[in-house]
């Protein structure tokens, strides 16, 4: 009987410590949240939306073409924050999807992988729910604290 028990608690401690490092990870899932964070961190701050001309959607177009596969939905928002100093940057993809989030994902570390270890050193990516990011540990950091 304890020892079911002492396996529980393992298992609801494994859990729960799961939880937290999943909800640490990535960028805030709301466009508008990582824009005012970035702002609030001192970061020149670009939104590219939809609403004029679907720029967010057509640039995400020009990637997966370049990375030569196909936009299930659309990409609704792109985020791009960079530090006063210029080290430091971040480009957010916001998708309708989680799909086209893992496909950026997917073309970006085969890209990554074929860098020089100088170059990729300090590049962060990973996917949010239906967001791509990537950009520096400071910058990814700064998308995500107010």
């Amino acid at each position: 009987m304890k020892k079911n028990i002492a396996k529980v608690i393992a298992l609801v401690l494994l859990v729960a410590t799961c939880t937290v490092a999943l909800v640490a990870c990535g960028v805030p899932s709301d466009a508008k949240t990582a824009e005012q964070n970035l702002k609030a961190s001192n970061y020149l701050v670009e939104a590219i939306t939809n609403d004029v001309l679907d720029l967010a959607q057509e640039e995400a177009l020009i990637v997966a073409h370049e990375y030569d596969f196909e936009l299930e939905g659309v990409c609704v928002t792109i985020i791009r924050g960079t530090s006063i100093n210029l080290k430091e940057h971040i480009q957010i993809y916001y998708f309708d999807n989680a799909k086209d989030a893992n496909n950026f994902k997917k073309a970006y570390k085969t890209a990554i992988s074929k860098m020089d270890k100088e170059e990729s050193d300090g590049i962060k990516y990973g996917v949010s729910g239906k967001a791509f990011y990537i950009g520096t540990e400071a910058a990814v950091k700064a998308s995500k604290e107010a």
